[in-house]
C-alpha cells in the first residue's frame, strides 16, 4: 500500500498540511490487521510489532500510540491503559533515525506523548522508547568479522539495540515516509546492493535502464518486502512515496 506524494516533495513528515495523511495511513492499516490478518485490536494487540524505518520527528509512531489509546480505551479501557500504551512505546513500536535532530524531536514527541496521557517515562528505571539512532538499511545481517568500535560506549549501546530490533523482533507493520533523493547513487556494498534484484533482466534481456531504481526511498521498498516477505512471511508495508 503506497500513497503517492509529488516528485518535488521533500518536506518533512511532521508538517501540519501531512498528519490527515498520517491519520489516515495508520487508521488504514489498523482496519486491515483485523479485516486481512485476523487480528481484532489491530495496533493493540501486544503481539503486533511496527516499524518506521525512517521515522523523523516520529509523526507516525505518535500516532501510532494514540490509536492504541482510542482502542483500549473503546474497550473499556481501565486505569491500566496508559501503562499499556507505555508498554507498548517501549516494547514494540519502533523508530530508525539517521540524523541527530529529528532524533531528539522524535524521543521528546513520544515522552510528551506518554505524560500527557499520565504514563511517563521512569528516568529511575531507565525507561526508553523503541526510537535508536542508526542508517535502517544496514545492520540487518551479523557482521562476518569484530563488531566496530565506536568513539562513545553510549553509541554502541544504541547500535547494538537497533539491531537486535533488526535480527530478532518480528515485525509486523512497516510504515514511515521514506527519503526522497533522485540522485543517491547506487546502493553501496555496506547497504548490500538493496535495489540490485530489482534491476536484474532489466538491461540485459529488456534494454532498459531504470535509474530511478537507486532513488533512495526504493531501498526502503526493498528493505520493508525482505524483512516482511523473506523474514516475517507475512505482514503490512505502507509507505508515502515519491511519484517517479
Amino acid at each position: 500500500m503506497i500513497w503517492r506524494r509529488p516528485s518535488h516533495y521533500l518536506g518533512s513528515n511532521t508538517t501540519c498540511g501531512h498528519w490527515k495523511i498520517v491519520k489516515y495511513i495508520v487508521a488504514r492499516i489498523d482496519r486491515l490487521l483485523s479485516e486481512q490478518l485476523n487480528i481484532a485490536d489491530g495496533f493493540a494487540d501486544p503481539n503486533v510489532f511496527i516499524l518506521d524505518p525512517c521515522c523523523g520527528t516520529g509523526a507516525f509512531l505518535v500516532e501510532v500510540l494514540r490509536h492504541i489509546m482510542a482502542t483500549l480505551s473503546e474497550g473499556g479501557g481501565d486505569a491500566l491503559t496508559p501503562q499499556d500504551v507505555k508498554s507498548a512505546a517501549i516494547e514494540r513500536i519502533f523508530g530508525f533515525e539517521l540524523l541527530p535532530a529529528p532524533f531528539v524531536v522524535a524521543h521528546l514527541q513520544l515522552g510528551l506523548f506518554l505524560q500527557n496521557i499520565g504514563a511517563p517515562l521512569s528516568n529511575q528505571l531507565h525507561e526508553w522508547v523503541g526510537v535508536y539512532l542508526t542508517n535502517a538499511l544496514t545492520g540487518w545481517n551479523p557482521p562476518q568479522g569484530p563488531k566496530q568500535k565506536l568513539m562513545f560506549p553510549e553509541l554502541e549501546d544504541e547500535r547494538d539495540a537497533a539491531e537486535l530490533v533488526k535480527r530478532q523482533k518480528k515485525i509486523l507493520v512497516i510504515l514511515g515516509n521514506p527519503p526522497y533523493y533522485a540522485f543517491a547513487g547506487v546502493s553501496p556494498e555496506e547497504e548490500e546492493g538493496l535495489v540490485e534484484l530489482y534491476k536484474k533482466g532489466l538491461f540485459e534481456d529488456w534494454n532498459i535502464r531504470k535509474y530511478n531504481l537507486d532513488e533512495l526511498y526504493v531501498r526502503f521498498l526493498r528493505l520493508a518486502e525482505r524483512r516482511i516477505a523473506e523474514m516475517s512471511r507475512r505482514g503490512i508495508v505502507c509507505y508515502i512515496s515519491s511519484y517517479s
